[in-house]
């Protein structure tokens, strides 16, 4: 099948960005219920990095493997490239319910944060605009899951958490500022 047109891509793209904001909510109303807030010693570990309204308000659930959305053959039968195979990913974040897989269970360290990077590009954004950047994110840089601009604002921040030996610095302001929200 062949790609959209420039015009059909953008109707196919809202349809994908609606539907994921609606998968985002359901996920995080299956999954809110079971999680637990963060350890201690780690809500102590990050402190220097997310505010306590992060570390607070996250949440971890566990599964046995993260599920990719029912809809996701639709992007090919709409001409699009697949998106990221969810089943292949460690954890993910709906809203501020870090769902972590078998596999990565128990999060820490560099999982953790880079997960609280995504609580907290929510808090700002709300599920509809993270999810249309998101998946426009995805179309407009190839078609790359490692292109999208919040996942690589998510592993910059995550790879100078790595490397700053303790030396805290402010998630929020940053991802405020790559963000452009006030």
């Amino acid at each position: 099948m062949s790609r959209p047109t420039a015009s059909g891509l953008e109707e196919t793209l809202a349809a994908f960005v609606e539907r994921g904001a609606r998968w985002i909510e359901a996920q995080r109303a299956a999954f809110r219920p079971a999680a637990r807030p963060l350890p201690a010693a780690e809500r102590e570990r990050l402190s220097g990095f997310f505010s306590g309204r992060v570390l607070e308000t996250a949440r971890l659930a566990r599964t046995g493997r993260i599920r990719n959305p029912g809809f996701l053959a639709d992007f090919g039968r709409a001409g699009l490239p697949a998106p990221p195979d969810f089943t292949r990913m460690a954890g993910i974040t709906f809203v501020d319910t870090v769902v972590v897989a078998e596999a990565g269970w128990p999060p820490s360290g560099p999982l953790l944060f880079h997960e609280l990077v995504h609580v907290v590009q929510y808090g700002l954004l709300g599920v509809d605009e993270f999810t249309r950047r998101y998946i426009h994110g995805w179309a407009e840089n190839g078609f790359r899951y490692e292109t999208i601009p919040l996942e690589r604002q998510a592993y910059e921040l995550q790879g100078a958490f790595e490397s700053s030996a303790g030396a805290a610095f402010s998630v929020e302001e940053a991802v405020r500022s790559r963000l452009g929200v006030p």
